[in-house]
């Protein structure tokens, strides 16, 4: 009940109100009234409402939509109930149909995370309250920008909640973009705590943080900063060691560093409810591509426990459970965020990098020991490295676009994608800026080839 009271905060305070996001997200009006930080209920609510939202399947920038969307745009799925999703899955998107909803989404949670800090700072609430939530907020802000700066490149850095100052901002160099998300995690780290403030992690800790913080730095090739950043989460104990496959995805599984909790009764995860086919004699809608399912090695264990498959008139159809309750009153399946299992895999690139090859074998050889799978055989850091993309493409598929960002900071996206979609073109890295936000503000221009 508390978690659906704290979304109806939210909502009544106007975060439903999309058509205020047209410039670069912020609204002409203000959403939020500073009162609402002078009560710690109604402060919490702006955070976990947000956290709500994320966990539903109405908009574009949520835990299933990201997952399907982008692994559309990758090879990972495709679609079997119509043509909803073709120009995902050829990768045909323009800027009437890219993934507006995106833009926006981010930068609402952005102005909303920006004036939560804002009105924080003279609240009256406890000291206590009043950090976690700073800390949420940052970390929130910077949460959103990194999918922004991953899925359309250079976009604006508002840091304002003045609608006069941020009405017409132009886009802000990738890189700039990212040391603000640097600062932003690091200062959620002074705020937040290493505990958790609920008992189903559904809230950022110091940890989730540093879990992003660790990701950004790989992303950019700060190997030295990724690896540390891992091993302090991972040398906590808090996260290992990684249970079994088939209990990884559980609520309380061990390994989860940050998951969000359904608001919408009856629903434990909307993975499980939407990738999971209505019944046994149905075509499943979402549809695991025969490359990745080909893939696996024999005996690996997420396979036994993450693909299902359902056989309709003698026809194999493939499809992603990591997440098993399609629906039910009993909630056993929480849509998770981060997990240790990518920590390991971020510090054995890192490692890889700094050819550190011993440590980059101990962490990957985590990764495939819990698979069932025998020791890495590489022995060069180009292999090493190789050997780490293929772990990552098993373990995090389907998993918040990590296999297309993968594809795309690799590199690799015209070769992986070219060969596998006749119609993939190299500027199909970044989604279109929608029109609507073009036509709204002059300042911004287009991403090549749209």
């Amino acid at each position: 009940m508390t978690k659906i009271i704290l979304f109806s905060i939210l909502t009544v305070i106007g975060l439903s109100s999309c058509k205020k996001f047209l410039n670069v997200g912020n609204p002409k009006t203000k959403l939020i009234d500073e009162t609402v930080f002078e009560n710690e209920q109604s402060a919490t609510g702006v955070l976990t409402g947000i956290y709500g939202e994320l966990s539903q399947n109405t908009i574009e920038l949520t835990s299933v939509k990201v997952s399907s969307n982008l692994g559309f745009a990758a090879d990972e799925m495709i679609y079997a109930a119509g043509n909803s999703y073709d120009v995902l899955i050829n990768n045909t998107y323009t800027a009437e149909t890219g993934q507006g909803n995106i833009w926006g989404r981010a930068y609402r949670y952005i102005y909303m995370a920006t004036t939560a800090i804002n009105g924080l700072e003279n609240s009256g609430i406890s000291v206590a309250t009043k950090n976690q939530l700073i800390g949420e907020s940052y970390f929130v802000r910077a949460w959103s920008y990194f999918y922004l700066v991953n899925i359309y490149g250079d976009v604006p850095l508002v840091l304002s909640t003045d609608y006069q100052e941020t009405s017409f901002i132009p886009r802000t160099p990738k890189q700039e973009v990212y040391a603000q998300i640097i600062g932003d995690l690091k200062s959620a780290k002074q705020y937040l705590q290493p505990t958790y403030p609920t008992a189903d992690k559904a809230r950022p800790n110091k940890w989730t943080a540093t879990a992003l913080l660790a990701r950004v730095y790989l992303y950019l090739g700060q190997w030295a900063n990724a690896e540390n950043e891992a091993t302090d989460l991972l040398s906590s104990g808090l996260y290992t060691p990684l249970p079994l496959p088939e209990n990884t995805f559980l609520k309380n599984s061990k390994e989860t560093i940050w998951q969000f909790a359904s608001v919408v009764p009856g629903i434990n995860t909307y993975e499980g409810n939407t990738f999971l086919p209505v019944s046994a004699n149905t075509i499943p809608p979402y549809l695991l591509r025969p490359n990745l399912v080909d893939s696996f090695e024999s005996g690996d264990r997420r396979k036994l426990n993450w693909i299902k498959q359902n056989t309709i008139s003698g026809q194999v159809f493939y499809y992603p459970a990591k997440y098993k309750v399609r629906s039910g009153a009993d909630i056993s399946e929480l849509s998770i965020v981060f997990r240790a299992a990518e920590i390991y895999l971020i510090r054995a690139e890192a490692r890889a990098q700094q050819n550190n090859l011993t440590g980059a074998a101990a962490d990957l050889n985590v990764i495939r020991s819990r698979a069932g799978l025998p020791a890495t055989t590489a022995t060069t850091p180009t292999e090493y490295l190789d050997a780490i993309f293929r772990e990552r493409k098993f373990e995090l598929f389907t998993e918040w676009g990590h296999r297309w960002f993968d594809l795309i900071r690799t590199g690799n996206a015209n070769t992986v994608l070219g060969a596998l979609k006749p119609t993939w073109r190299p500027t199909a890295a970044l989604f279109p800026i929608v029109t609507q936000v073009l036509l709204s503000n002059p300042q911004l221009t287009q991403n090549p080839g749209y």
